[in-house]
């Protein structure tokens, strides 16, 4: 009872704040929207959205206190974004909130591997969620990958590969020995795994619309 009386809370907490959208069906687009699916502590989105206030940014997670954390971050640290929004529900349902066409990146960043063959479904670039991500791109759109576990990123690449839907336009299997380390944003489990020596795995991918 302890630990759903705090998730209650943190609820509240949440609802309370206006970085966070409760009900997602108040979600309102800009022009340019962008995603991060599995936002964690916040690091990479406040980041991205305090360095392009032209668009709308939208961190995604299905744990409440999770997001919960990152707000208090931004209030600790007295930071005012107009373009950075929250909201919790599970990666599957962003279709259901998202209008077709209307997302400009999505960024997966570190995601659960779920390294167990059963659940290879839950994978956030399996096909049900690549298909989910299509839906919701713009032609032009792109999706971006990071992670530190090789497993992970080789069925990724794997995947994706043999996707005709797909072309990969940036892939390394060490990103911070590659050319594309010039933009990127790390997170806070980023950081961590490059000071560990840890190499950081990446794909940027789009949809042949």
């Amino acid at each position: 009872m302890g630990r759903l009386r705090k998730v209650k809370d943190d609820i509240l907490k949440l609802q309370q704040s206006d970085y966070f959208i409760a009900d997602p069906a108040n979600i309102k687009l800009k022009e340019h929207n962008e995603i991060e699916v599995g936002t964690g502590k916040g690091q990479f989105i406040t980041n991205k959205a305090s360095s392009n206030p032209e668009i709308n940014y939208y961190g995604i997670d299905k744990f409440p206190t999770i997001l919960l954390k990152a707000i208090n971050k931004l209030n600790k640290n007295k930071i005012d974004i107009n373009n950075l929004h929250f909201l919790s529900f599970d990666a599957l349902d962003l279709n259901k909130y998202f209008p077709n066409h209307s997302i400009d990146c999505i960024y997966l960043n570190f995601s659960d591997p779920w390294p167990k063959k059963r659940h290879e479904k839950r994978r956030l670039t399996s096909k049900t969620y690549i298909n989910i991500y299509k839906s919701i791109l713009r032609p032009d759109g792109c999706i971006e990958y990071k992670t530190d576990n090789y497993d992970f990123f080789f069925f990724t690449e794997e995947k994706l590969e043999n996707n005709p839907e797909v072309t990969i336009l940036e892939i390394t299997d060490d990103l911070y020995n590659s050319e594309f380390i010039k933009d990127n944003i790390p997170t806070e489990y980023e950081t961590k795994f490059v000071n560990m020596n840890k190499k950081i795995n990446y794909i940027k991918f789009k949809f042949n619309h």
